[in-house]
């Protein structure tokens, strides 16, 4: 059962016999922070390259590079570092039981953060690769699975449904998001999308040291953290509107 004081979000409703389930459900936004990014700095003239703060004239712990200016006269990017939250259907979880014997299946069940992920976000975060839980934690008050990815096998058994019907049963997982979201809502660009890609001033050894032009961008702005928790949909169907392949 699920805690009922969480706000989770809605599980989706399938309309019918033959529905897909979608890609994941509404989100439910948790928390908003303001805190700055890290952009991947490199020059093709001097060769250089570095991790810096998108805040011109901000060091980063780990780097003594700083942004000085950026050549079209801005500032760093308006946006808030989001939590937020939404269920995603765990694979091949969907079946459609018609009236009989008890169905067993095995459902492959993966939670935790996978390596690529968690180096992923400690560099964006210009946060040491080992420090992700305790950054998370500081920075957000909600709690979030960040143990190592694993995977494990459960069997379930699922049973028919009344005559004339249709039963649908599927596996639902909660997973958090950790998302760039700028002032017009849409999520912050990474690469070389949608003009992601910028020229900045570059003092490589800190202010008032060596600078040269470098086009700086995000590498990533959106991280998922698979949550433990998963929940089952079930709903029997009129099995006379039901097409294709059952089970």
């Amino acid at each position: 059962m699920l805690d009922t004081t969480t706000n989770y979000p809605v599980v989706p409703e399938l309309a019918n016999v033959n529905s897909q389930p979608p890609d994941r459900s509404d989100y439910v936004e948790l928390e908003s922070v303001e805190r700055h990014l890290v952009m991947w700095a490199n020059s093709d003239n001097s060769g250089k390259e570095a991790y810096v703060c998108d805040k011109p004239n901000t060091t980063l712990p780990n780097t003594t590079a700083i942004i000085e200016n950026y050549w079209d006269g801005g500032g760093a990017p308006d946006y808030q570092l989001v939590l937020r939250q939404f269920w995603r259907p765990v694979g091949k979880s969907y079946h459609r039981i018609p009236v009989g014997n008890t169905l067993t299946i095995s459902v492959s069940k993966t939670q935790g953060v996978s390596s690529t992920v968690s180096q992923s976000i400690t560099a964006s975060l210009g946060i040491s690769y080992g420090a992700l839980s305790a950054e998370i934690s500081a920075t957000f008050s909600t709690s979030v699975t960040t143990s190592e990815e694993s995977t494990y096998t459960e069997t379930v058994q699922i049973e028919p449904p009344a005559n004339g019907m249709v039963r649908v049963w599927m596996l639902w997982q909660l997973v958090h998001e950790i998302v760039a979201i700028r002032s017009d809502g849409t999520v912050l660009p990474k690469g070389d999308r949608q003009h992601a890609n910028r020229k900045a001033d570059v003092a490589w050894n800190g202010p008032g040291h060596y600078s040269s032009g470098a086009w700086v961008s995000y590498d990533e702005t959106s991280w998922l953290f698979p949550s433990e928790t998963f929940v089952a949909y079930q709903k029997d169907f009129p099995a006379r509107a039901a097409h294709g392949r059952l089970r």
